[in-house]
C-alpha cells in the first residue's frame, strides 16, 4: 500500500494519481476548467485497535480455566437458551467465595493493554445494588486492583442477555510478565445470581 499519493481532478474527473514512497504525507487538490487550484483537505485515517486472544473459555463442562472461590460458584449445563454457564452469588456475606479466578497467565507477546470480554446474564429477581466486578493483579502481586463493577440499571438490565461487554485494563507496571482477572460477585442479596458463558482475555502493545 502507498504511504503516500497525489491525484489532480478537473471538475471532478480524475486526470492522474501519482505515488511516492518518500513522501508518507496525503495532499489532495483540484484545478477546475480557468486554471484555478485548490486544495482538498486531507484524510486522517485513524490507527486501527487490533486485540489479540490470550486466553478464552466457553465454560463447556465446569469452570474450565478459572478455579472457583467456594460455595457462592456453581456450573450449570445449560440455562437462559445457552449451554455451559456459571453462576456466581452474592459476594458480601462470603466474599471471596463469590468469585471465578484466572490462572496466571504468563505474557509472553509482551501486551502493555488488556481488556476482558464477557457474555453475561443478571436473574430477573437481581436486586436494586446488584452487581460484579473485573479485578486484577499482575507480576504475582499480593492484593487485586479492581478494574470496574457492572452494577444493575446503570451498565445493565436484570433478565437480559449483555454480550461482548468489556473493560480495558492499563497496568501501572512498565513490564507485565504475567497477569491474573477475577469475577468478583458484589451484591448484598443473597438471591442475586450472575451467569457467564464465555469470558476472553486479550491483550495488545502500544
Amino acid at each position: 500500500m502507498c504511504p503516500g499519493y497525489y491525484e489532480i481532478k478537473i471538475d471532478g474527473t480524475r486526470l492522474k494519481k501519482e505515488c511516492s514512497l518518500k513522501n508518507k504525507s496525503t495532499t489532495r487538490f483540484t484545478i477546475n476548467q480557468s486554471g484555478i487550484a485548490s486544495v482538498v483537505p486531507d484524510i486522517v485515517q485513524a490507527e486501527q485497535v487490533v486485540w489479540r486472544n490470550m486466553q478464552t473459555e466457553s465454560f463447556t463442562t465446569g469452570v474450565g480455566k478459572f478455579s472457583d472461590g467456594g460455595a457462592n460458584v456453581v456450573f450449570i449445563p445449560s440455562k437462559y437458551n445457552r449451554n455451559g454457564l456459571v453462576m456466581i452469588k452474592s459476594g458480601y456475606t462470603n466474599h471471596d467465595q463469590a468469585a471465578i479466578t484466572s490462572q496466571r497467565i504468563q505474557n509472553r507477546n509482551g501486551f502493555t493493554k488488556f481488556q476482558v470480554v464477557l457474555n453475561f446474564f443478571a436473574n430477573g429477581a437481581m436486586s436494586a445494588d446488584g452487581k460484579f466486578c473485573v479485578e486484577y493483579k499482575v507480576n504475582g502481586a499480593t492484593s487485586w486492583t479492581r478494574a470496574k463493577c457492572w452494577k444493575r440499571d446503570r451498565e445493565f438490565e436484570a433478565g437480559v442477555w449483555v454480550d461482548n461487554a468489556s473493560i480495558d485494563i492499563s497496568p501501572e507496571s512498565a513490564l507485565v510478565n504475567n497477569i491474573m482477572f477475577r469475577i468478583h460477585g458484589r451484591s448484598l442479596s443473597n438471591m442475586d445470581r450472575f451467569f457467564f458463558d464465555s469470558i476472553t482475555l486479550r491483550g495488545r502493545k502500544d
